[in-house]
């Protein structure tokens, strides 16, 4: 009876650290941030090996609240991301205060390499205003497209802060998702899009950093799953014997 006592803290520590580490692949070819899948060409900046097996500009951090974001520390530009496409080689950026404006604001007309802006039909340069506005929810900023033949309510009260010539991004809905404001950006190279549709996962050739990708099936480390449900079971059945020995 002492025994099974002293074995029940053991296998509760087991069952924590089986269920409660979150899988990684070999390699680290597939990481999370949150529910977001991070893979090649992206990475997190904790990962120690990203200089050698991932391109430049393609860091991204992890907060607290399991958002990820993509910075541009020369801008003191901070984009958070909704979603990734590795098919079509897109992300969805937003702002967790709904004030994507302010995002934009920073960024200007400038370019954010290796990203390009997306639009469904033309890519087209716009001019925009920003206004300044009194706001309870903390979005100071708005914008719109500059020489609109029409009065925005909102923007009555507002006060112009800037134009901004030849900007190269729009405002836009990612297909299936809720955002009322949201930034569509894409990226060329590296090019895994065809390793995405195989079902297979990208990186560097050779294990160089020469531009050229090849493709490869990512394995899990992780336990098998038929590992999981024996060591379950026999859980289980342990925790029974410790129920019946201290009744």
């Amino acid at each position: 009876t002492m025994n099974n006592f002293h074995k029940f803290p053991l296998l509760v520590t087991l069952l924590f650290l089986i269920f409660g580490k979150s899988v990684t692949s070999k390699n680290g070819c597939i990481q999370k941030c949150g529910n977001l899948h991070i893979q090649f060409p992206f990475h997190l900046k904790n990962n120690i090996n990203h200089t050698k097996h991932y391109p430049q500009n393609f860091q991204l951090s992890c907060t607290d609240k399991h958002q990820t974001v993509l910075e541009f520390p020369k801008l003191s530009l901070k984009l958070f991301i909704k979603h990734i496409d590795y098919k079509t080689q897109k992300l969805q950026i937003y702002d967790p205060n709904n004030c994507l404006s302010n995002q934009l604001f920073k960024l200007g007309n400038s370019s954010v390499s290796p990203f390009q802006f997306h639009f469904h039909e033309f890519n087209i340069q716009r001019n925009v205003s920003f206004f300044h506005c009194d706001s309870k929810n903390g979005c100071l900023i708005k914008q719109r497209d500059s020489g609109a033949d029409f009065i925005d309510p909102e923007l009555v009260s507002c006060r112009k802060v800037s134009d901004v010539l030849n900007v190269g991004w729009m405002i836009e809905e990612w297909e299936g998702d809720d955002l009322t404001e949201s930034l569509i950006m894409e990226w060329s190279k590296p090019n895994c899009s065809f390793c995405e549709v195989q079902g297979k996962k990208c990186q560097w050739k050779n294990g160089t950093r020469s531009g050229e990708v090849e493709c490869f099936v990512c394995s899990s480390n992780g336990i098998a799953r038929s590992t999981v449900l024996l060591i379950t079971a026999g859980m289980q059945r342990s925790f029974i014997n410790f129920s019946y020995a201290i009744r």
